[in-house]
């Protein structure tokens, strides 16, 4: 692009978001974006700007040092991103970010020490940051978005404050609320405004597992401080790519890089070059089964000659029941098994080998996010098999530009049991899909049902949607879609015929498959 035309463009990128650029800091600027295609100079344009937003300057003046240092960050972290093909992230290591209200964005959230046990703030605080986050999606959306001419009419969120505060009856009103049950058998909608009472006797229900602690909206009138609901939904779930329009180059997945890596053309390459190469999931690896470790005897041996890219190994471990020689037993059994991946060198060498413990496995309890596999059981393997990792349940996974969460629990079970509305059409793998993106969450239950630290409640959140989630559940394999987001299941290897699923990165193709004795 000729010089004039960059300057012209950097220019007014920067008076767009509030900044004024001395004479040396444009010069610079156009020095460095100059050489780049029209695709790759808005992609480094765009992370410039973030960048400098971040560095809290004085005033809305940008100095050649501030425009020296993002130009430095961006292309170290754009180097190594490059450089960390495969990253796996613990919910412990997950960023968080807060909305900021006036920017109407989201920033950083200030680094402190989260405590596994934190106050009672952090209890109410993970149900705002919850709701906020589905409200701002749901008024991105076109439904409720305002045009600009006001030519279309669009639909509005009532806050419960204002319903409350109206004497009279109100007709044709959608809210959004968190579903709750504060006395049993009697229903309310809450948000950050107030609470209100809601009457179910004539409604019906959209597609989606509804329970409680779900965020939903709820169409109907009002009138005596009781809202008659005609029909409940889930909010519109947001696909990755509408996420990241408004978001830019925020990393919000976690990982080294402060940049989103999905424009990473490096990584994007590096895909295409491996076009083949597979992700293999299996839960429930009871490794004091003889059967189990026949079976995956058999499943090295069909991947020996072209190794994967990784093998995600989820929990439970054992078959018996916790009790105080469960982690001898769990030792024992994963040095059998780095004798059976010793056995066949490539896998060792090429392969990942992943652990996410099941809610069973020994020294932790009965909470998400649950920590890795304590050191004394696992540092023999380690030692025996370098690439071997023992991260958290959830846990997130990229390799090159594809966003991947796996957890092991068996959410779909439970949410079946608590759910309000059980449907009776369509398919309820689809439901439970839509359930976990029109929610943004892994766990949209009652603390009650499935507890988790507040502190870490936002490791569970699925903004922006990922590529795929695997959950391990307890049901039978199964795969379905959302938003441009994949939603799989491996199912019990141990229980249900040994099956597993293999995930194709550079075509997001996801298989079901079974070990059979000639695999």
């Amino acid at each position: 692009m000729a010089d004039k035309i960059v300057r012209r463009k950097v220019s007014s990128a920067f008076k767009l978001h509030g900044f004024t650029l001395r004479s040396e800091s444009c010069t610079y600027l156009v020095e460095q974006l100059e050489p780049l295609d029209e695709s790759e100079f808005e992609v480094w344009l765009a992370k410039l700007i973030d960048h400098i937003q971040s560095q809290r300057l004085p005033s809305n003046v940008v100095e050649l040092n501030a425009v020296e240092l993002a130009v430095r960050d961006c292309a170290n972290e754009q180097q190594q991103a490059a450089e960390d093909v495969f990253c796996v992230i613990s919910a412990f290591d997950v960023p968080r970010f807060k909305f900021n209200p006036d920017l109407k964005k989201y920033e950083a959230a200030p680094k402190k020490e989260h405590s596994l046990f934190d106050s009672a703030d952090a209890k109410a605080q993970l149900f705002r940051d919850r709701y906020t986050l589905i409200k701002q999606i749901t008024e991105r959306h076109p439904l409720f978005k305002p045009s600009a001419d006001n030519s279309e009419e669009k639909f509005k969120i009532y806050p419960i404050e204002h319903l409350l505060s109206c004497p009279r009856r109100l007709n044709k009103i959608i809210t959004l609320g968190l579903f709750s049950q504060l006395k049993i058998g009697m229903y309310h909608l809450e948000d950050p405004t107030g609470i209100v009472q809601l009457d179910l006797t004539d409604h019906s229900y959209h597609v989606g597992l509804h329970a409680e602690n779900c965020i939903v909206l709820a169409e109907g009138w009002y009138e005596d401080k009781i809202f008659h609901a005609k029909a409940i939904g889930f909010p519109p779930a947001e696909t990755a790519e509408v996420s990241r329009a408004y978001l830019g180059s925020l990393n919000m997945f976690g990982g080294d890089s402060r940049l989103a890596c999905r424009t990473n053309k490096s990584l994007l390459k590096t895909m295409r070059d491996n076009k083949d190469r597979l992700i293999v999931f299996l839960s429930d690896m009871w490794l004091d089964q003889d059967n189990v470790m026949r079976k995956l005897q058999t499943l090295f041996e069909g991947f020996v000659s072209y190794p994967p890219i990784a093998f995600i190994f989820m929990g439970n471990f054992l078959s018996s029941k916790p009790g105080s020689a469960q982690a001898e037993q769990l030792k024992f059994n994963l040095r059998s098994l780095a004798d059976l991946i010793a056995s066949h060198p490539n896998l060792r060498q090429f392969s990942k080998f992943v652990f996410v413990p099941g809610l069973q496995d020994p020294a932790c309890p009965n909470i998400l996010p649950r920590p890795p596999l304590p050191k004394f059981i696992t540092e023999d393997f380690e030692a025996r098999v370098p690439n071997a990792i023992f991260t958290s349940n959830p846990c997130r996974i990229r390799y090159c530009t594809q966003e991947i969460v796996v957890m092991r629990e068996d959410i779909m079970s439970k949410l079946c049991r608590n759910t309000i509305h059980y449907p009776t059409t369509g398919n309820i793998y689809e439901h439970f899909a839509k359930t976990l993106l029109s929610q943004a969450n892994l766990c949209p239950l009652p603390l009650s049902v499935r507890p988790v630290y507040w502190s870490f409640a936002h490791a569970m959140q699925l903004h922006p949607a990922p590529d795929l989630v695997v959950i391990g559940d307890t049901v039978n394999t199964f795969k379905s879609s959302h938003a441009d987001c994949q939603v799989a299941n491996p199912g019990s290897f141990a229980k249900n015929n040994f099956m597993f699923i293999a995930y194709c990165p550079s075509t997001k193709q996801v298989d079901e498959s079974e070990i059979t004795e000639d695999i």
